[in-house]
């Protein structure tokens, strides 16, 4: 007869699991001190990790993480490290932080068994990874409120996010065309709005609730079977004019950080520090009055989507470069 045994085994999540959450803990700023004085290590007994911050386990007498939710913690630096230990997670939520840099492009071999990811309201940026378009049990995905640019990612088939049920993408810097290859039959919430996106999501919805305002993509919804919830646009000259001061906001550095107050959550950019608009129910920017804020950088960019500006005003600031 004869027997093998291997120690160390990733069945269990142990030491695996408490590997990927020690080296997570190490990638990542932690000013608020949340992990810190959770996430101790201090304890080896099998499931002590369950007990953490965040942290949800399969069974909580064994260390093998099912999902991790460590929204709001104030958390910095990079997409963490070391998730890839955690063999057997299936949600992530990172939301409502600091992170920034890229997404991993081998995401999903870093993760492959997510169910849900959500990124949303942090710092990301770079183009979204076509690597995500391989988690394949994805069922929701939420990175709205970055700084993603380029296209939303393509398929090479018609199975890319073919089980998802929630996409939102909204107020980010994405353009382009909306791809017609993906898989939008199972979507029941899509939220491409405050970008600067352009075409038509094709066979997939039904029973729609209208966003605020006018379509700003025309002709966007083309036989409507399933979706429940479509965000595509908040008005005509709305949707350009996010999309102007995002860009405007993102290509300059402000040390002062006066320009929070431009944080794109509420229902109008006319209430934004230095703006001013044609009328008070309208996202149509007159105005822009920037000066004596400390803005370094280069001449800004995203103006050209200001398409009703008639006066700007970056005086006493540390703009250098050429005029385009």
């Amino acid at each position: 007869m004869f027997c093998l045994f291997l120690s160390g085994s990733t069945g269990f999540g142990t030491p695996n699991d408490i590997y990927c959450l020690r080296t997570f803990k190490d990638s990542v700023q932690d000013p608020l001190g949340k992990l810190t004085s959770s996430w101790s290590f201090n304890n080896s007994t099998e499931g002590s990790i369950c007990s953490y911050v965040g942290i949800e386990c399969w069974n909580k007498n064994e260390s093998m993480v099912l999902n991790i939710g460590l929204t709001g913690m104030g958390l910095q630096g990079q997409f963490p490290k070391g998730l890839e230990n955690c063999t057997s997670i299936t949600g992530l939520d990172l939301s409502n932080n600091e992170l920034s840099g890229s997404i991993p492009s081998d995401i999903s071999k870093i993760l492959p068994f997510l169910t849900y990811l959500n990124l949303s309201s942090n710092k990301f940026s770079a183009e979204i990874p076509r690597g995500l378009l391989n988690l394949s049990f994805l069922n929701a995905l939420d990175l709205a409120n970055n700084r993603f640019t380029g296209h939303i990612p393509a398929s090479s088939s018609s199975s890319g996010w073919s089980r998802l049920k929630k996409l939102d993408l909204s107020l980010n810097m994405l353009s382009g065309q909306i791809p017609d290859n993906l898989s939008w039959y199972s979507l029941a919430s899509l939220n491409l709005s405050f970008n600067n996106i352009e075409g038509e999501v094709s066979q997939v919805a039904c029973s729609v609730e209208s966003p605020r305002g006018r379509m700003y993509i025309r002709d966007v919804m083309k036989e409507l079977i399933v979706i429940r919830k479509v965000f595509l646009g908040v008005g005509i000259h709305g949707n350009s004019d996010w999309y102007c001061l995002r860009t405007l906001k993102v290509s300059l550095q402000d040390p002062f950080n006066l320009l929070e107050s431009w944080n794109f959550k509420g229902d109008g950019l006319c209430n934004f520090m230095g703006i001013s608009c044609f009328g008070p129910s309208e996202n149509r920017v007159l105005g822009i009055r920037l000066e004596y804020m400390g803005l370094k950088g280069q001449f800004p960019k995203g103006l050209e989507n200001c398409t009703s500006l008639t006066a700007l005003y970056l005086s006493n600031n540390e703009i250098s470069g050429s005029i385009p």
